[in-house]
């Protein structure tokens, strides 16, 4: 059989995996977060203590953070149970656009958090949500498969950031994440080159 097909099965094979993986681990931190914070919010407007406090004296405001929290739940679990399905790229992008209304609602309240006292907590909330933007977002051409290494096996390219990660049948091990400055003396110091290869693959 031709060698470069097998080449390009292994790569879509573990591109496919670390896909499931990110989903995986997106919709239980998803879940985990959202439901935290229903329960966080609940208690604020209840008691009037902690970080959600103000909410007491704006109940309008944890009635709609309420709803949100509980779809966003729901979205979480649906993510989990697509990791399992044989397509899972889809459930990808549904991840994507899950972050985006939050986000937006964030971003152009601002004036409004701040003046209930609430802007650092909305700032926590923004950069997870960007984060998890950027990760839901990755796609195949960010992922390359580093030829003539055996350790790093794998590059993840988001923006000017270098993940380098090695994938197994059940695991996917992250070895580091460093700028694209970083990424080749990364790659001269640590990657580790396949027998009989006398060079690797530059960061590119």
């Amino acid at each position: 059989m031709d060698a470069k097909f097998l080449t390009t099965s292994k790569t879509t094979s573990s591109v496919s995996t670390f896909r499931r993986w990110l989903l995986r681990i997106h919709g239980t931190i998803l879940m985990l977060v959202a439901l935290g914070s229903a329960l966080a919010t609940t208690i604020g407007w209840m008691t009037g203590a902690g970080p959600f406090g103000f909410m007491r004296q704006n109940p309008l405001v944890w009635v709609g953070l309420i709803q949100a929290y509980l779809l966003m739940t729901i979205i979480a679990v649906l993510l989990v149970l697509g990791s399992g399905q044989a397509h899972a790229r889809k459930w990808n992008v549904v991840g994507a656009l899950a972050h985006c209304p939050p986000l937006i609602a964030a971003l152009s309240s601002l004036a409004v958090f701040k003046s209930m006292g609430a802007l650092g907590i909305v700032r926590v909330a923004i950069a997870f949500h960007f984060v998890w933007l950027c990760l839901a977002k990755v796609s195949k051409s960010r992922i390359k498969r580093l030829r003539g290494l055996s350790r790093p096996q794998y590059r993840l390219r988001v923006d000017d950031i270098r993940v380098f990660y090695d994938v197994t049948s059940q695991t996917v091990e992250i070895l580091t994440v460093v700028s694209k400055a970083e990424a080749e003396a990364w790659l001269a110091k640590e990657g580790v080159t396949e027998p009989r290869s006398s060079t690797g693959q530059g960061e590119g």
